[in-house]
């Protein structure tokens, strides 16, 4: 069974031969259709790639985020205070060597703190990009 959001396919027979009919048709256009429209009501549309999920409280995996980034690796993990109350830990882990073990270092954002970090994160990380695309041009500032 395939499995496109709300959308399952069933694979009965491998072995026939298989064809599209109209009606397979109109039903992937419908798919596409409702695709197209839940892509355009995002506020970056065009940012959105092949792979790449947008993350609500239903789709966030259970461990957690991870990111490979050569030598270092982060970890985005959703816990929770003593309280009950939800915290992003980011913990970012690199290898000190061969045989030498890891050196990790871990930044907390609680709650309170959340949206605000999260609009620096996403301001200074848009600034980088930007700022890459503009060497990779050979223009400088």
């Amino acid at each position: 069974m395939l499995d496109r959001g709300n959308q399952n396919f069933e694979i009965s027979n491998l072995s026939k031969p298989s064809f599209a009919t109209i009606d397979d048709v109109l039903d992937i256009a419908k798919i596409l259709l409702a695709s197209l429209t839940e892509l355009s009501n995002l506020k970056y549309p065009l940012a959105v790639r092949k792979g790449v999920r947008i993350l609500t409280p239903e789709n966030l995996p259970e461990k957690g985020l991870t990111l490979k980034a050569g030598a270092t690796t982060y970890f985005f993990d959703i816990r929770e205070t003593k309280q009950g109350a939800p915290y992003l830990s980011i913990t970012e882990s690199r290898g000190k060597g061969e045989d030498k073990g890891f050196q990790r270092t871990t930044i907390n954002v609680f709650s309170d703190q959340a949206e605000e970090f999260a609009k620096i994160v996403y301001k200074t990380a848009g600034e980088v990009v930007r700022q890459s695309k503009g060497r990779d041009r050979g223009v400088s500032k």
